[in-house]
């Protein structure tokens, strides 16, 4: 179909807490995050395997939450062998992930509005400059060009997410020139680019407030990212912002 790389079950929303299914076309990737769950890992295991009969499934239970129920990090090759970097479709838009030591499950799915509403708003991005901060490996960025956009420069602190960028980029054919990539910490990028620089800017930063005594502070980073982001947009132009922070409604 026009979309292989969809998240399967997503915890809570799904019915089951503590586990996430990310699927990347015969490459399936599971995280558990509590205890109840870690103790029924063989019939996960053995029921993912008979629904989707997938050729690699990974487990990614590498997540910082595992500690406070006093569990271990897994990170293992449960069918088949690492993949690497492997290819999927999204709306007919070819992307990568790395579900083996990517960030989360090597890909965020969750994020999968967003970048169709980027591919549904030409008239947004048709010839524009667009800056794309906290990038990791430039899915937005792809859809950004694939609208049309002259221009695209990702910045993200992990080098390796750069690297992801432009392996995305040679998969959608996308001139390297027109897909920059600068290795920068989103913050610090922010308070010193130009102002009213960038036809439209995406920021997409990690959870800035992880428990609720964080709140406040976190508020706090909210606003001045968001204020710092707002200053680079020219007159028209549109900030694409998003949290990803349980604690912060909207």
């Amino acid at each position: 179909t026009q979309t292989t790389g969809f998240r399967l079950v997503f915890g809570e929303a799904d019915g089951i807490p503590g586990l996430v299914v990310d699927c990347f076309d015969r490459t399936v990737v599971f995280q558990i995050s509590i205890a109840a769950l870690d103790l029924l890992r063989d019939q996960i295991i053995e029921a993912l395997v008979r629904v989707l009969s997938p050729d690699v499934l990974i487990e990614r239970s590498d997540m910082t939450s595992r500690s406070e129920e006093g569990l271990d990090a897994v990170v293992k090759v449960h069918l088949g062998t690492n993949p690497g970097t492997v290819s999927f479709l999204e709306k007919g838009v070819t992307l990568s992930a790395q579900p083996f030591d990517g960030q989360k499950t090597g890909f965020f799915l969750d994020q999968k509005n967003l970048r169709a509403w980027i591919l549904e708003h030409p008239s947004v991005f048709e010839k524009a400059k667009v800056l794309n901060v906290f990038s990791y490996t430039g899915s937005a960025g792809i859809m950004a060009m694939k609208s049309g956009a002259r221009k695209v420069l990702n910045v993200d602190s992990s080098q390796g997410a750069l690297d992801g960028c432009a392996v995305q980029a040679q998969l959608n054919q996308i001139d390297a020139k027109a897909f920059e990539t600068q290795k920068a910490d989103g913050f610090q990028f922010l308070s010193q680019a130009p102002e009213r620089s960038c036809d439209v800017v995406i920021v997409d930063p990690p959870a800035l407030i992880k428990s609720k005594r964080d709140t406040e502070e976190g508020k706090k980073a909210y606003h001045f990212l968001n204020r710092a982001a707002m200053k680079l947009v020219k007159n028209g132009g549109v900030l694409i912002t998003s949290s990803c922070s349980h604690f912060l409604n909207e």
